[in-house]
């Protein structure tokens, strides 16, 4: 079973795609979130004291940054850009936007 550091994937999360530290999110856990034009507010959460991930909460972060976990793991190993998964988001989403997306508006 893979696993990842937390620490690495804040940093992904932070410094290659644009998401900050959410001060205001609470003190259970700690929260990274980013506005996307069209979107709204994507947003993922680690708990304090996790150092690594096993494959089953990489899935469930993609599924919070509306991705799938595939696709989110090629977005941690520098496979995908930012504006890339903006595009998904957009286009093919996953998660609680996938109900809502109509393929046919552009």
């Amino acid at each position: 079973m893979a696993t990842r550091s937390v620490l690495a994937v804040a940093d992904k999360l932070v410094n290659k795609f644009g998401f900050a530290l959410d001060e205001d999110a609470g003190d259970a856990h700690i929260f990274y979130s980013r506005q996307v034009d069209g979107v709204g507010k994507v947003s993922t959460h680690f708990s304090h004291g996790e150092k690594e991930i096993r494959d089953v909460l990489i899935r469930a972060v993609a599924g919070q940054l509306r991705v799938n976990g595939a696709y989110f793991k090629n977005m941690l190993d520098c496979k995908n850009s930012c504006g890339a998964r903006i595009e998904q988001i957009r286009e093919n989403p996953v998660g609680p936007l996938a109900r809502f997306h109509d393929p046919r508006k552009k």
